[in-house]
């Protein structure tokens, strides 16, 4: 089956299979370009060269490091071998090891040392070019001791390590005293890391090649000193035909921007590329051009593959069209409820910002109302001191009526004042969101009271007969007290809207099944009631008859999940034209654990 797609592939796409092979082919031969223009043939015979010069070491990568293969490379080979090609004169690099001192190489007969920095006592067996390098000398330090402010503060107290082939120790090396010393920077760095010393200067490339090479996870750089080396061609001396060669070689390198080329690719750049490294990140790239081919491949017959199935799905599809179009009009409907939703909670939102804006004037009215009170005790008992004549008149009325009835007026309007405060606090309280913990133990008469208060208007509004029935001493529940009052709020109000005049009464009641060992709420209405058929979908998310009047569906179906959510169950029960009755059952908590009492 496989392979039968992958033919029918390669007939369809056999220009894709021709090229291919084609552009392996091709990336190999620019490989092997690529790798003879950039063959460096001062590594070859030194053909046409005028002269043989031999010259010493003395550095450290990226200034120059031997590859796996004992090929010398790096920066100052490169230097090296351009400044040879540029004056015709073949260099001989020499080198038992790479970290040979500058003593070793002022003692050995070499014409010159390729890195060298200038000190009191190599200028007197050498003479130096123009610096074609410089480098800053960094503090290196034991994690958590201080960096000191001026390192040359602490040089003597023997907190300090110096390796003798380092430039700091023969830039310094007859000042220093109280330090410890080391045969190169790697000891020194391993003998901070182990905490017999706390710094070391080093030459900044160096300490980060070494840090970067080995693992000392003690030993961190504090930063640079300030105190910058250059590095030179150092030329033994009366040797001023060689001095030319070199000085004369490195300006011209300068003037003709090989020099910049050189450099960069070197030093500024803060990596560094080998051959042996270029050659495997050649290996890498042709390895996973190849891996990108076989998946490209493998792509095209996946495709084909998937455009059989695809084929197959859009037959089935088109027979699913009417579906979809169902769908899609359910989706608008319901998206238009979700929006009417958000109105609905955009103004619960601004409801709440309302009830505290009245909240703020209404506590000024009680301060204002307490002090009238006081104040009209005062008034009424001085006028009757002063025998003031009973038809006196007070803002037009007699003093003999004023007497009577100023403080029914003052006890009336404190109790309007309660009054704001108490439906302000019950609106706050429920348009805020949930905080309270499940494990609250309260009595459902608490909700209940809370929803009547916040609901008096819409009722009185509604109808003239409102029967309340909470029966004493109800077993505590366990939840959320918020949560349930959102429930018999969403309740109440429906009843309310069933009833088509206000003769119709609604009846609410509390109870306890003894049996079942639960807590009931009963809300009874004579309104419309629901047809048979409806009962079913009234939990369903949407479901509303009262679309025309801003229904949205969501209040049966949100107030049964706080149910289920309390362990308890709501059951409806209606006949058109008879009303209808919805209880609710919860289950009671005799085990007096919950997180609170709410009595």
């Amino acid at each position: 089956m496989v392979w039968r797609h992958f033919l029918m592939l390669a007939k369809r796409n056999a220009l894709l299979f021709l090229l291919v092979p084609m552009a392996c082919g091709l990336g190999a031969t620019l490989v092997a370009y690529y790798e003879f223009v950039t063959w460096d043939k001062s590594l070859n015979s030194y053909y046409g060269y005028k002269q043989s010069i031999p010259a010493s070491l003395g550095a450290y990568a990226p200034y120059a490091f031997m590859e796996k293969g004992g090929m010398l490379d790096g920066y100052i080979i490169q230097l090296t071998r351009a400044i040879g090609r540029e004056m015709r004169a073949r260099i001989d690099v020499v080198s038992r090891k790479l970290d040979d001192t500058q003593e070793s190489a002022i003692i050995r007969d070499v014409d010159v040392v390729l890195c060298m920095v200038k000190t009191p006592r190599t200028a007197l067996h050498f003479d130096f070019t123009p610096p074609y390098a410089v480098n800053s000398l960094t503090l290196v330090k034991r994690k958590g001791v201080p960096t000191p402010l001026d390192y040359h503060d602490e040089l003597g107290t023997g907190r300090f390590v110096f390796n003798r082939d380092g430039v700091y120790h023969d830039l310094h090396g007859a000042e220093l005293t109280n330090v410890g010393m080391a045969a190169n920077a790697e000891e020194a760095l391993r003998l901070i890391d182990e905490g017999a010393y706390d710094y070391t200067i080093l030459e900044n490339y160096i300490a980060q090649r070494i840090l970067g090479m080995i693992n000392l996870e003690n030993v961190e750089i504090a930063g640079d000193t300030r105190e910058l080396v250059e590095y030179s061609f150092a030329i033994r001396k009366k040797n001023p035909d060689l001095y030319r060669i070199f000085a004369n070689g490195l300006r011209s390198l300068q003037e003709s921007g090989e020099f910049d080329r050189i450099q960069t690719r070197w030093v500024e750049e803060r990596f560094l590329i080998s051959k042996s490294a270029r050659n495997t990140i050649l290996t890498s790239i042709m390895i996973g051009a190849g891996i990108s081919l076989a998946v490209l491949v493998l792509f095209f017959l996946w495709t084909s593959l998937l455009q059989e199935e695809i084929g197959i799905r859009t037959a089935e599809l088109s027979s699913e069209i009417g579906v979809r179009k169902r769908t899609e009009a359910q989706l608008l409907t319901n998206q238009a409820q979700l929006i009417q939703a958000d109105k609905l909670a955009a103004i619960g939102t601004l409801a709440s910002g309302i009830a505290h804006e009245i909240n703020n004037p209404n506590g000024l009215l009680s301060l204002d109302i307490s002090f009238l009170k006081r104040f009209g005790v005062d008034l009424l008992r001085t006028l009757d001191e002063h025998r003031i004549a009973d038809d006196t008149p007070f803002a037009g009325i007699p003093y003999s009526m004023l007497r009577v009835h100023l403080p029914s007026l003052i006890a009336d309007m404190e109790v309007a004042s309660t009054r704001i405060g108490e439906i302000v606090d019950d609106l706050k309280d429920f348009a805020r969101p949930d905080s309270t913990r499940w494990g609250a133990v309260f009595s459902i008469n608490e909700p209940v009271r809370s929803a009547l208060r916040l609901l008096e208007h819409t009722v009185r509004k509604t109808t003239d007969h409102v029967d309340v029935d909470l029966a004493e001493d109800l077993p505590p529940i366990s939840g959320s007290s918020q949560k349930v009052e959102q429930v018999l709020v969403n309740l109440i109000v429906n009843a309310c809207q069933a009833l088509q005049r206000r003769d119709q009464s609604i009846h609410i009641a509390t109870r306890w099944n003894a049996e079942a060992d639960e807590v009931l709420f009963v809300v009874r209405d004579e309104g419309c009631g629901i047809p048979e058929e409806n009962i079913p979908l009234l939990r369903d998310p949407f479901f509303t008859t009262k679309r025309e009047s801003g229904g949205t569906g969501l209040g049966l179906s949100i107030s049964d999940t706080i149910v289920k959510a309390h362990g308890g169950s709501m059951e409806i029960e209606s006949q058109p034209g008879a009303g209808t009755t919805v209880t609710l059952r919860l289950p009671a908590n005799r085990s007096g654990d919950g997180n609170e009492q709410v009595s």
